[in-house]
């Protein structure tokens, strides 16, 4: 059996800070998840996830800007990253999601078991893991997962809008002013 007591040192954050613009008239807003493994070994294959906790649950946000798979993350290690922009994709949840933004965190220790860490912060021991399922979005809880598509920062709004453009059997062409 895996020893907790290396599982229960990994965990992850989410930080959010104001800094003063340039001409101080007002504040830039900066997210920085933070994942730590506080443990004398080293964990594999980590997993970080940022959601957004609302009223109805949390709209997990995806790992946005973070590599997807982290191989390695050594003992004693903090590794962060920025998702500003990232969660500026969600619109005009993101003001509010600056405020109840939560992290998950999956893992395998260094016996091979995967452990996983809510974004409540529960640790569980994950004995028969399942491999990722794709889904269609089938309720509002899952189509806030993408952000609203119309947001200029959300890059599945351009995905959105290419598909939909009507192909074209010419390349290009510069015409020349004469």
């Amino acid at each position: 059996m895996a020893r907790k007591s290396v599982a229960s040192l990994v965990s992850a954050w989410i930080e959010t800070t104001y800094e003063p613009s340039a001409d101080a008239d007002y504040n830039r807003r900066s997210v920085t998840p933070h994942l730590a493994n506080e443990a004398n070994e080293p964990v594999f294959n980590v997993e970080v996830i940022c959601g957004i906790a609302t009223e109805n649950g949390v709209v997990q946000a995806g790992p946005i800007e973070a590599p997807r798979i982290i191989p390695v993350l050594p003992p004693r290690h903090e590794f962060t990253y920025g998702v500003t922009m990232g969660i500026l994709a969600f619109g005009p949840v993101a003001n509010e999601a600056f405020r109840t933004l939560v992290a998950r965190v999956g893992f395998r220790d260094h016996e091979g078991e995967r452990w996983e860490r809510g974004f409540q912060g529960k640790l569980t021991h994950v004995a028969h893991p399942q491999p990722a399922e794709i889904t269609a979005a089938q309720t509002d809880l899952m189509r806030a997962q993408t952000g609203p598509t119309d947001n200029q920062y959300n890059p599945l709004g351009l995905s959105s809008l290419s598909s939909t453009l009507p192909p074209t059997n010419s390349s290009p062409t510069l015409s020349s002013a004469s």
